[in-house]
């Protein structure tokens, strides 16, 4: 019984603290592409490119913007960066060449034209490297 409470108490801390990612704005949202604490494979580069997409209010018409943060530093390069397109209800964007390294803050944008402001959602805890997956006893070194 004390192991189920331990469990239970630990599960619930977890839940709890994983709500703390900012959450995408009405009418802004990312569906494809990337979603928080992923792992992105490095090319010969030592880079990534992306291509990521979502869905907007379907009135409006603006460029994407991107800025991407590393433990709240701007990473040079990536702030404000025009990125892509939205339009008809969905929007897409190419992040090239996004660095090794992290983790990072990836935030997406559009102005909504409205005069009402921003509409944005953000990603966190993006690391760009090499991604290792193993698989054996428990001994396994």
């Amino acid at each position: 019984m004390g192991r189920f409470r331990l469990m239970a108490l630990l599960t619930s801390v977890w839940v709890q603290g994983s709500s703390a990612a900012p959450q995408a704005q009405p009418g802004f949202s990312i569906t494809r592409g990337i979603v928080h604490h992923q792992v992105l494979q490095r090319d010969q580069t030592n880079s990534v490119n992306l291509l990521v997409g979502g869905r907007t209010p379907s009135e409006l018409e603006a460029p994407v913007y991107v800025s991407v943060s590393d433990r709240g530093v701007s990473l040079q390069g990536f702030q404000e960066l025009p990125v892509g397109r939205a339009g008809r209800g969905t929007w897409e964007a190419e992040l090239e060449n996004l660095p090794v390294g992290g983790p990072y803050r990836i935030d997406f944008w559009i102005d909504s034209g409205t005069g009402t402001g921003v509409l944005g959602a953000s990603i966190l805890d993006v690391l760009v490297g090499d991604l290792w997956i193993l698989a054996g006893q428990s001994n396994m070194q």
